[in-house]
């Protein structure tokens, strides 16, 4: 008996052994969890101010843009109302382009 019993004492001094290990590395396991999600965390707050400040800077851009067109396209049709209107013309091609018309009214009539 005296084998046997000093094999089961070693094998409850070496399961003990194990246990305390696997204990101890859960609770680093456990530390390096809470520190790689601390990690993650900082991060994710560094990228999205990142990407907060970029989405400004691009519709500040894309207003900038828009607002242009929209001057631009305000213009242009301003200028084809003066031009159906005859307001856009100077008064000596104005006078130019009207006389022809004079002419054909009168020959129609």
């Amino acid at each position: 008996m005296g084998r046997l019993l000093e094999d089961m004492t070693r094998l409850v001094g070496e399961i003990q052994a194990l246990r305390g290990s696997r204990q101890a590395f859960r609770k680093e396991l456990v530390m390096d969890v809470v520190e790689m999600c601390a990690d993650f965390a900082d991060t994710h707050a560094r990228m999205a101010k990142r990407t907060k400040e970029e989405r400004l800077a691009f519709c500040k851009n894309l207003k900038r843009t828009v607002g242009g067109q929209q001057r631009e396209m305000r213009a242009e049709m301003a200028a084809a109302r003066r031009a159906w209107a005859g307001h856009g013309q100077q008064p000596e091609m104005r006078a130019e382009h009207t006389a022809p018309r004079r002419a054909r009214a009168g020959r129609g009539a």
